[in-house]
């Protein structure tokens, strides 16, 4: 009987042993996939930051160009006020400058 229970107890050991070896090894390579998924987060939101730069530059080049538009309308609309008006000759500078400012845009 004590070999019987000596046999029992040393194949429960190792039984035991073997689970400690698997869950180890589960462990382990949850460690590495927790890790990796910490790697992927923070290359991810360096990404998201880059994306974000890049389109505040956009949105900051837009707004200069759309100022600038805006401005060009604005001269072009007191240059057509002034014609209209009558205080520039239909020759005179600001006509030819009217004429080009079109023509070249």
């Amino acid at each position: 009987f004590n070999s019987a229970s000596s046999h029992a107890s040393q194949s429960a050991r190792e039984d035991a042993e073997v689970e400690v070896q698997r869950l180890t090894g589960v462990l382990q390579r949850m460690q590495v996939e927790h890790v990796a998924a910490d790697v992927a987060a923070e290359v991810a939101k360096e990404n998201s930051e880059s994306a974000v730069r890049g389109l505040n530059e956009l949105l900051n080049e837009s707004r200069f160009e759309y100022e600038a538009a805006q401005t060009e309308v604005m001269r072009l609309e007191m240059m057509l006020e002034e014609q209209q008006r009558g205080n520039a000759a239909p020759d005179g500078p600001m006509n030819r400058q009217m004429q080009e400012s079109i023509v070249s845009s």
